[in-house]
């Protein structure tokens, strides 16, 4: 995957993740995707998870593209839930503190919301668009992967280059000054 400068980057019309293009069809109402955006840059996660062999007969680290939302309005996640699919789960928390609910979305189905919200997003459209990069194949996933076939080595490259992108976009803190180039930067 080709590196974006940030002149690149800029220069790229409003329309270039325009859900007309083929990736969108219909399934949702432009409302509801704008409104999706808006959740997921105020108080949700655009990432790629990524699981460390753990057990010698697992050939290859896993990843798993995730969109998460967290909210204490039980309304909101079932909202989501019948929208847009996904899964819902609760936090309970102690003394005066609300409980909390997760939602979220992976694999084919965040990389194809991701795409879809994209053009609505303001702060986290990157990490949408890194997500949109990820091109997830069933064949080598969890359900569809014979026990004897391994992730060729520069498809695991590109998912951990993918990885570490998203990992530099939504870290925490202060900056030390210093400019990171990222790969869609």
């Amino acid at each position: 995957m080709a590196k974006m400068s940030f002149k690149e980057k800029r220069a790229l019309p409003k329309s270039a993740f325009a859900l007309s293009k083929g990736r969108y069809d219909g399934a949702y109402p432009i409302p509801d995707l704008a409104y999706l955006a808006g959740i997921i840059d105020g108080e949700g996660s655009v990432f790629i998870e990524r699981g460390l062999k753990l057990r010698p007969q697992q050939k290859s680290p896993s990843y798993a593209p995730r969109i998460s939302i967290a909210n204490t309005d039980i309304r909101l996640m079932d909202w989501l839930k019948e929208s847009f699919g996904g899964s819902v789960s609760r936090a309970k928390r102690d003394g005066n503190w609300r409980d909390s609910y997760c939602w979220q979305i992976t694999h084919h189905r965040a990389i194809e919301l991701a795409r879809m919200v994209m053009p609505y997003l303001k702060l986290k459209g990157v990490q949408a668009y890194v997500l949109s990069c990820f091109e997830y194949e069933a064949y080598w996933s969890k359900g569809g992967k014979p026990e004897d076939t391994k992730v060729p080595i520069p498809e695991i490259e590109r998912r951990e280059e993918l990885y570490q992108e998203c990992k530099i976009l939504n870290r925490r803190g202060k900056s030390n000054g210093t400019k990171i180039e990222t790969i869609a930067s």
